[in-house]
């Protein structure tokens, strides 16, 4: 099983200049966490360089499985992260 850290929702606010409500995603511990299915045993807690932003897709390559998710948007960097299992 694997969970991805997706952040939470801070109070909305009014964007500076406008009557629009904007939800800020603030998370300051980022992490991936793979569990064993079985056993439920935690196998792996990676740091991430930002809170996931989208659901992550596996596929296998090779006789190998990975998994690819992105984070970051807003004022942080977008980018694709990948890992092998």
């Amino acid at each position: 099983m694997i969970v991805v850290q997706m952040g939470n929702y801070g109070s909305p606010r009014i964007a500076q200049g406008s009557t629009r409500r904007v939800s800020d995603l603030a998370n300051f511990y980022p992490h991936l966490w793979v569990y064993d299915k079985a056993t439920g045993e935690m196998l792996v807690a990676l740091p991430l360089p930002a809170n996931a932003t989208g659901s992550p897709i596996t596929y296998m390559a090779g006789g190998k499985q990975y998994i690819v998710f992105p984070v970051g948007g807003g004022p942080l960097v977008e980018e694709l992260v990948t890992v092998s299992l």
